[in-house]
């Protein structure tokens, strides 16, 4: 699903009849970029899960899908555990440690 906010004026008609959805594609890149920034100067608290669902909850404001994914490593002596936020199939934030993990469960909001 494309990332979205809010419908054409009432009476604007699209090709199937429904109210037009405008696309904003750079919302995302904008979000990420809050996200980081803000990460840096919390003082503590911060983390991959705080990170994840900050930036899933402003997408979601912005009218955008994305699905916070939590995993564990496999074959690590200690439990390792990641968050990372997906978005149309691909992940969005989190992504350089995320093929490390295997998710524990799928659940889309």
């Amino acid at each position: 699903m494309p990332c979205v906010r809010g419908t054409a004026p009432p009476g604007a008609a699209s090709d199937n009849g429904d109210n037009v959805l405008h696309e904003r594609p750079l919302i995302r890149p904008v979000v990420l970029w809050a996200v980081k920034t803000a990460a840096r100067v919390v003082p503590v608290g911060r983390s991959c899960l705080t990170e994840a669902v900050t930036a899933h909850w402003l997408l979601a404001f912005a009218g955008c899908r994305s699905v916070v994914r939590l995993g564990v490593a496999s074959g690590s002596p200690m439990p390792l555990a990641n968050a990372w936020l997906e978005s149309n199939g691909r992940t969005m934030l989190g992504g350089d440690t995320a093929v490390r993990y295997q998710p524990l469960g799928v659940g889309e909001r």
